[in-house]
């Protein structure tokens, strides 16, 4: 019997594991079957009486973290486009899932740490897969396929997405250096570097920022901790905004200054611009508290579109670039005040249980959603469900045991 107990653990966090480890790499079956499996391994761990005990004594957070999908559920009740909306309920079911999994299984904090050290060695492995695939084009005179689009081409990952892979990643890697020993420091330095690269070859303008916060915070984190000199502190934050200058090099430039379909020059804060202006127009004409429903928000933004001459984005079926637009458009100041509610309590939990690298994740999805509507892609929606709920989770039960 006590075997039997230890497979079911060891294939539930095997699978726990296995939904992050896939999301990097191309395609989303394999991650769709991970949260199966993982789905599936949940439900025969432990007994059903444990996994409702330990979910009774936190509801509301199992509310709050889930909300997306109750929010997708009740905009079917007004929406007129029912596939659409049946296909984005279905795209959120991970806010149901990795919420109820996370706070009806008693998870040690080790296992948290273990299984994002191994999303952000799966994130080092598909870079170097698709940056040896395009040596071997390059080799092979089938093109350049080392920047921008390009290289988005071989990743078969949106270059944005990828990127917020990256920072997390790094994220993960440079809170490791002061714990472990100097070889193994070396070899963290040479992931660091590699992934900083495959970041310029991405030429994510807004990695950059998420980058920055995150060296801050790492920065201040050891001015209070290992109280540095102001010397040390000051080099290190000038080394935080060097990255700066890498956004006035020219591989950056010419990558904000996009074709519209006119074949006129646009940058990229004009296309935004563009962008958010019609959502706010939609947002004015729709339910200001609960929005256009889960299966209308897009059709609505198209049409408006149009009506600022923006072909473009009529064409192209742009979002609205802006998570925090998209969900207003979609369910309303109903759902942005959730977003915001789910945002705000893992900032304070992060704070309260001392969770600096929880806190700089968070922090990274905040600075994202400002450019990209990370929650319209399978690998936004289940990286924020799983992490969001890990982090959270992890850090109220820290809280509570003190």
């Amino acid at each position: 019997m006590k075997t039997l107990t230890s497979l079911r653990g060891y294939f539930f966090y095997w699978s726990l594991t296995l939904v992050l480890i896939t999301l990097p790499f191309p395609k989303y079956n394999l991650n769709s079957i991970g949260i199966i499996l993982c789905f599936i391994s949940w439900i025969f761990y432990t007994t059903l009486h444990n996994k409702t005990q330990n979910l009774k004594r936190q509801l509301p957070l199992f509310f709050l973290l889930s909300s997306v999908f109750w929010l997708s559920l009740l905009g079917l009740l007004y929406t007129s486009n029912m596939d659409e909306g049946l296909k984005n309920l279905k795209q959120s079911l991970p806010f149901l899932v990795f919420p109820l999994i996370f706070l009806s299984i008693d998870i040690k904090e080790n296992d948290y740490l273990t299984i994002l050290k191994y999303f952000s060695y799966s994130v080092v492995i598909a870079a170097l897969f698709a940056l040896s695939k395009a040596v071997f084009f390059l080799i092979n005179n089938f093109g350049n396929y080392f920047f921008y689009e390009q290289f988005e081409k071989i990743l078969d990952k949106h270059t944005t997405y990828f990127a917020l892979f990256i920072i997390i990643a790094i994220t993960d890697f440079i809170y490791d250096i002061k714990k472990l020993s100097l070889k193994k420091n070396v070899f963290l330095a040479l992931l660091l570097s590699f992934l900083l690269i495959v970041l310029y070859m991405l030429s994510t303008r807004i990695s950059i920022l998420g980058l920055i916060i995150v060296l801050i915070i790492y920065v201040f984190q050891f001015q209070i901790k290992e109280k540095l000199s102001l010397t040390k502190s000051l080099l290190l934050l000038v080394m935080c905004f060097s990255f700066l200058l890498v956004y006035l090099t020219p591989n950056f430039q010419k990558r904000f200054y996009p074709k519209s379909q006119e074949g006129v020059d646009i940058s990229d804060v004009d296309s935004r611009a563009v962008h958010w202006e019609g959502v706010i127009h939609r947002i004015g004409n729709e339910n200001i508290f609960l929005g256009s429903g889960t299966g209308d928000g897009h059709t609505a933004l198209y049409k408006e579109y149009l009506k600022l001459n923006f072909k473009t984005g009529y064409l192209k079926k742009y979002n609205a670039h802006n998570q925090y637009l998209e969900t207003t458009l979609f369910f309303g100041f109903t759902g942005l005040f959730l977003l915001l509610l789910i945002f705000y309590v893992a900032i304070k939990k992060c704070i309260q249980a001392k969770d600096i690298m929880g806190l700089s994740i968070i922090l990274v999805f905040m600075i994202f959603m400002c450019t990209e509507s990370i929650l319209e892609r399978h690998s936004g929606i289940v990286l924020f469900a799983f992490l969001s709920s890990m982090i959270v989770i992890k850090n109220n039960k820290i809280i509570n045991s003190k």
